[in-house]
């Protein structure tokens, strides 16, 4: 069975380190993803996500996002892109444009 969306108590599991949510339907990623300030890994390739929040500058424990397969829209590309330059340390798996 697969995910089109996620559970609001998410936003609970501040100590998560890793979280796979790769192949699902999920179309969004709510907010309450960016209290999960110890996140490590976080998983999100083939879904059908357009945009992400911009709130996931701010999970500075992150070194591993996987994002591939995704309809990203433009401006979701570029922050994205801006983020892996910003942030030393962060591996990002990301379609090419």
């Amino acid at each position: 069975m697969s995910l089109k969306e996620i559970p609001s108590g998410i936003k609970n599991l501040v100590s998560l380190k890793s979280l796979s949510l790769t192949e699902n339907l999920l179309n969004n990623i709510p907010e309450e993803i960016c209290n999960l300030v110890r996140l490590e890994y976080l998983g999100l390739g083939w879904n059908k996500l357009i945009i992400l929040p911009k709130c996931l500058e701010r999970l500075n424990q992150l070194t591993e996002l996987h994002i591939f397969d995704n309809p990203l829209d433009h401006e979701t590309k570029i922050f994205l892109k801006k983020l892996e330059e910003k942030r030393e340390g962060l591996i990002m798996y990301l379609d090419s444009p």
